[in-house]
């Protein structure tokens, strides 16, 4: 399931999306952010949702 969304990330930036409109997009669309998906690798992080440093 990664792969189809990163290759969703990557096309929609070589459209010309900025990345904050990517994470925005991604919000929009309910994806889980890396955050979410996995709470103990990324204890570190809030979990709020898609960021630009994500």
């Amino acid at each position: 399931m990664t792969a189809p969304r990163v290759r969703w990330v990557f096309a929609r930036r070589l459209s010309g999306v900025s990345m904050a409109g990517i994470a925005r997009e991604l919000n929009e669309r309910g994806m889980a952010c890396p955050s979410c998906a996995g709470r103990v690798r990324n204890a570190h992080r809030s979990g709020a949702g898609w960021t630009l440093p994500a």
